[in-house]
């Protein structure tokens, strides 16, 4: 008998997506994965870990862990293009923390969903930076 199953990663990383799709339209690229980028700034969705918190006698919670790179490139980067940086860096910490809750596509809903900590690092020519963000969340799954 073959094992049923649901992609909690792909559909949180979906509505990860979706949710920063929505907030940032056309402004700012958002990616899922390693590929091609394309841009002066792009937001990659990395995912990390998981693990499971509790197990029931009909499903698990587990805690899944995503790391979100901002990537952020000007040629003459100046306090402007700082300023540009850091005021998308202030929407996504916002927006993630507004919505500690959110639906995903198999009708399940992740929670407690938080962005734990970011470093910027600056790149070795001056003119890039990349910001690596952890996000955690929580979902109830593999229910019967």
């Amino acid at each position: 008998m073959a094992v049923t199953y649901t992609q909690n990663w792909k559909f949180i990383a979906n509505a990860l997506r979706n949710k920063l799709r929505l907030e940032f339209g056309s402004v700012l690229a958002v990616y899922i994965g390693e590929g091609d980028y394309a841009g002066n700034h792009f937001l990659k969705i990395l995912p990390q870990s998981n693990t499971v918190v509790e197990r029931y006698a009909k499903g698990e919670l587990r805690q899944y862990n995503f790391q979100l790179i901002y990537y952020f490139m000007d040629a003459n980067i100046r306090e402007v293009g700082l300023k540009q940086m850091l005021r998308v860096l202030c929407r996504i910490e916002s927006l993630l923390g507004n919505f500690r809750s959110l639906n995903i596509t198999d009708t399940t809903k992740i929670t407690n969903g938080q962005l734990t900590d970011y470093e910027i690092v600056e790149g070795e020519d001056g003119f890039e930076y990349l910001t690596e963000m952890n996000y955690s969340c929580l979902h109830l799954g593999n229910l019967e």
